[in-house]
């Protein structure tokens, strides 16, 4: 049997190989050397000619950054080298770059282009220091397939992924990714694991931006410059459809979406979104936000913004404030029918901090359900636009039609007493009289019941007693288990009062409306005085 065939290098290897090396190595065949002669590197590709690139260390193959001398320790830039390794993977109808893993930087000061019809690439983990760039806008996606039948994918099959990109901090006007196209759709672009850090504006989605997905990305700001910019801008000329973020955070960044064009949805899915000033400015078009948890600290804000007809759509996600709300309301539905704020399955967290704002301030359309309340806190009010009544400001002389009146003479439209307006109702007592209304609104299992209103009493007679109540009710008008005192008062109260009640459990069973009762009763003597304004009532 021969001896194993063994293979050694007769001179040591210089470093870097330029490609074009022969040297000598002996093989040891059992019993005699034969010397050939073998080339460690790999010479200069077709590729490599086609783009006029020449490689500076051959031991690495193609298509690996470090056969281009790009500088991972950071200490320079690597824009010319960086700007070789996208030209050579240019020769090639489908290319996917992958960095060496490893703890690296990558410096770039111009920003680059790629062509995700073509070209995907897989950072590695590594960082890429935009921090010297005042380039407007760093990374530019652009296609160059303009079939919208093939294009998508194509794009589909060359993902981005897993990098950290650090801009020239919040100062600097500089955007870390730019999406846009005049002529060709940027279709199903995938950007996988990328945080983006420091940048005054992370993403702009411009136009012609379809189906662009973020999955597990980041965007944060630790530099501590206050930053009066959105981290994520659809820009108003922009036409676009589902461009979705998934698995993303964002933590201390203080504006965070920024929702211009009407022609476009936008959806978050499964998100963190923590520290924020405003979290959603939606000025036109839908935003979509589901399974995501929302996170405030400081109520210098709305957490999100609608103007009519654009939506926001918040659905099964937590809401905690960290902080009172007594200056902001959490959400702001502008003026209009159409669009505004929607909130449905969603559990609200104060901690047992004071709620003294909306819900979803503005009047403009609002929708709430299933809201739930950790265990103690109190339930804000959920806003004029969800008010069932249709006139509680009580300045329309149709006010009678939002309630069943009661008493020998019932509460009345009156202009002697207003918290707001001109007008409010009044409830004027007499030992023979005893005035009284009810709202009822339809209530199901599970639902909450919350009233927001103004009341004074300048007026008490003998053994008079004013009360407001909410109260479940089953089919007979029966009130059941959960129903609450708000108000029962005996003495004069010459100042206008804020009362804001919730049912603090949800609807019991047998529940098939809830009811807000006024009454005036008792008076043995005297002519009292009652008045309510200012009434919002609300069913969640």
């Amino acid at each position: 049997m021969s001896a194993p065939e063994q293979i050694s290098l007769l001179n040591p290897l210089p470093n870097p190989l330029t490609g074009n090396e022969r040297y000598p190595i002996s093989q040891d065949n059992g019993g005699g050397y034969t010397t050939y002669y073998a080339n460690p590197g790999t010479p200069r590709t077709a590729a490599e000619i086609a783009a006029g690139v020449t490689p500076t260390n051959f031991a690495y193959p193609e298509l690996d950054p470090r056969r281009y001398g790009i500088d991972f320790t950071g200490a320079t830039a690597s824009d010319a080298q960086f700007a070789n390794l996208l030209a050579v993977a240019a020769q090639y109808a489908s290319a996917i770059i992958r960095f060496p893993q490893i703890t690296g930087t990558m410096r770039l000061d111009n920003g680059f282009t790629t062509d995700p019809c073509t070209l995907g690439i897989d950072f590695g983990g590594i960082t890429i220091d935009g921090s010297h760039s005042v380039t407007p806008d760093y990374w530019q996606i652009v296609p160059s397939n303009t079939d919208p039948n093939t294009s998508p994918l194509q794009i589909a099959a060359h993902p981005y992924s897993n990098a950290i990109f650090i801009g020239p901090s919040a100062s600097v006007n500089s955007t870390g990714l730019f999406l846009d196209s005049a002529t060709v759709d940027i279709t199903s672009v995938k950007f996988n694991y990328i945080q983006w850090r420091e940048w005054i504006t992370d993403i702009i989605i411009g136009r012609n931006t379809f189906c662009c997905t973020w999955l597990g990305c980041q965007f944060t700001q630790t530099s501590g410059i206050a930053n009066t910019s959105y981290s994520v801008a659809v820009s108003p000329t922009a036409v676009d459809e589902r461009n979705s973020f998934i698995d993303c955070f964002w933590f201390n960044k203080f504006y965070l979406m920024n929702l211009q064009s009407p022609n476009s949805d936008t959806w978050f899915q499964n998100c963190s979104i923590d520290t924020f000033y405003r979290a959603f400015n939606v000025l036109a078009g839908q935003c979509y936000v589901n399974m995501c948890h929302m996170e405030n600290v400081t109520d210098v804000d709305v957490w999100g913004y609608t103007t009519n007809p654009s939506l926001l759509s918040i659905t099964n996600s937590i809401l905690t404030t960290q902080c009172a709300k007594t200056a902001y309301d959490f959400f702001t539905s502008a003026s209009g029918n159409t669009g505004g704020v929607v909130i449905e399955n969603c559990s609200l967290n104060s901690g047992g901090r004071a709620l003294t704002t909306y819900l979803v301030g503005g009047g403009g359309n609002t929708r709430v359900a299933g809201l739930t309340l950790a265990a103690g806190d109190q339930h804000p009010s959920i806003g004029p636009g969800a008010n069932l009544l249709a006139y509680g400001s009580m300045e329309s002389a149709t006010w009678a039609a939002d309630w069943t009146l009661s008493g020998t003479t019932p509460p009345t439209r009156s202009s002697a007493q207003a918290h707001t307006g001109t007008y409010s109702m009044q409830f004027a007592g007499s030992s023979t009289n005893f005035p009284g209304a009810v709202a009822s609104r339809a209530c199901v299992l599970g639902q909450f019941a919350i009233c927001d209103l103004w009341w004074q009493a300048p007026t008490m007679g003998n053994s008079t007693a004013f009360s407001i109540s909410l109260n479940y009710a089953d089919a007979d008008g029966n009130a059941l288990t959960g129903s609450a005192a708000l108000v029962n008062d005996t003495a004069t109260v010459s100042t206008w009062t804020h009362v804001r009640g919730y049912l603090g459990a949800g609807a019991p069973p047998g529940t098939v409306s809830v009811t807000l009762v006024i009454s005036m009763t008792g008076t043995t003597s005297g002519s009292p005085l009652a008045y309510i304004d200012d009434m919002q009532f609300y069913v969640a």
